[in-house]
């Protein structure tokens, strides 16, 4: 249930930002998206994983997006949302920056899905990266 409850909540941060949000669950098979998003700059019905971080730590950023992108696939979109955690920009990109130097890298050399695709990342202040 609280997986559910932390979804509705960003929804919300979403929605107060201009996007139209479906929330449509937890466990969606992967590449499917827990929310569908739409918003005139980014598209219409875009699937996206979503990704609640507990911890304002820059290695649970990275351990995050590495997650999520793997579930999203390449191309998919993945929404980061650090607002309960009080995760700074900042913070995130020190996380975001270490999973492109290691964690790509190793995905390109097996094969791997979600070397691509779009991250939203919402700060502690509800603002969007």
């Amino acid at each position: 249930m609280v997986m559910l409850e932390q979804l509705k909540q960003t929804a919300e941060n979403l929605a107060e930002k201009g996007f139209d949000v479906e929330i449509r669950g937890e466990g969606i098979e992967n590449g499917q998206g827990e929310l569908t998003i739409s918003r005139s700059d980014i598209g219409k019905d875009i699937p996206a994983e979503n990704k609640n971080l507990n911890s304002n730590k820059a290695n649970k950023a990275q351990a995050n997006v590495a997650q999520a992108t793997k579930q999203a696939g390449d191309g998919g979109t993945v929404i980061i949302d650090g607002k309960q955690s009080g995760m700074t920009v900042e913070t995130f990109e020190q996380g975001l920056e270490s999973f492109k130097r290691t964690s790509i890298p190793r995905r390109l050399e097996n094969g791997t899905s979600g070397t691509s695709g779009k991250i939203i990342f919402i700060d502690a202040e509800g603002k969007f990266l």
